[in-house]
């Protein structure tokens, strides 16, 4: 019985850092489609231009003020980015101290595969 109850709180604590790991997958995937770089920067532009009627000067302003948010939001990723990854490892640290050998085995084969698709992001985020 009470390896049921071990096996229930690792499954739910698994699939909430799943879920909070979509979660924020998705952000940021949707942040750096519209702030990352020059084809999302250059689609906003775009579309202000069709869909607000912008002047020549207008579209060159709001270029200019987008340009310098985007640098502003990479700026905090990157200040802010070594905090999460900590608070990330922490979790994992005392995830692998609840787990038996082959469940860590196995986490730690997960983990090794989130890792591998990470390093092939553009950003390496």
């Amino acid at each position: 019985m009470k390896l049921e109850w071990k096996q229930i709180l690792i499954a739910f604590i698994l699939g909430v850092l799943l879920a909070g790991g979509l979660g924020a997958l998705a952000l940021k995937y949707n942040a750096h489609r519209r702030w990352g770089g020059e084809p999302g920067y250059a689609r906003m532009v775009e579309r202000f231009n069709k869909k607000l009627d912008l002047t020549a000067e207008q579209s060159a302003k709001v270029a200019a003020i987008l340009e310098e948010k985007r640098k502003k939001i990479k700026a905090l990723r990157g200040e802010f980015g070594p905090r999460f990854e900590e608070i990330r490892n922490s979790a994992r640290a005392e995830i692998r101290g609840v787990l038996d050998d082959r469940q860590r085995e196995k986490f730690d084969k997960l983990q090794a595969k989130d890792s591998r698709w990470k390093k092939r992001r553009p950003d390496g985020e």
